[in-house]
Parts: structure tokens; C-alpha cells; sequence
């Protein structure tokens, strides 16, 4: 998937939109940055290309990963590294209403 149609396909799959927003960055590309362990954006045309093997026995790998890049971010805050705080945004629910909010 080139990296200008990641939305498109995103809308077409999985039937909502890809907001990078929610994930406290501005762009697709800054969203590619955010998983930069396990894809990569090849060639002129920026298609995203899986770097993991798609014939894996387990999931357990992204366990590690997610754990690595955690102990990495953890490092970098200690070290007073504002911009290394993941800022993810809240995506109501759909059909729920706030409290105390009637019909």
C-alpha cells in the first residue's frame, strides 16, 4: 500500500476512518513513525512494506517489541525527553451517552 492511500484502504477495511489524531500525531507519516519497528516505507513511492515474516507461529514477537519500545521511552522520559510521552486520544463510543445526559 503506497503511503498516500493508507487512509483509503484503512476506510475500505476496516469501514472507519484512520485519524492520526487519536494517536497524538498530525500525520499518516508521523503515524508510519509510531510502528517504525515493524514496517518500512520503501522506494520513491513510500509503499509500507511489512518487515516481520508473514508466516509467523506466534504473536508473542510484538509482545516484545511493544515492551522494548516501552522500556525506550521510559529511558528517554527519566532523562527529561518531553516529546518521547505517547499523547493517544479517546474515541467515544458510539451510542453511549455521558451521565446524567437524557434522550
Amino acid at each position: 500500500v503506497n503511503l498516500e492511500h493508507l487512509q483509503f484502504y484503512y476506510q475500505k477495511y476496516f469501514k472507519k476512518a484512520l485519524n492520526p489524531r487519536l494517536f497524538g500525531v498530525e500525520s499518516a507519516k508521523d503515524l508510519m513513525d509510531l510502528v517504525k519497528d515493524t514496517i518500512a516505507m520503501c522506494g520513491k513511492n513510500q509503499v509500507i512494506q511489512a518487515m516481520l515474516p508473514d508466516d509467523m507461529e506466534s504473536m508473542n514477537v510484538f509482545v516484545m517489541i511493544n515492551e522494548e519500545s516501552r522500556r525506550e521511552r521510559m529511558r528517554r522520559l527519566n532523562m527529561g525527553e518531553e516529546k518521547a510521552a505517547l499523547k493517544m486520544g479517546q474515541q467515544p463510543v458510539p451510542g453511549v451517552a455521558p451521565a446524567g445526559c437524557r434522550p
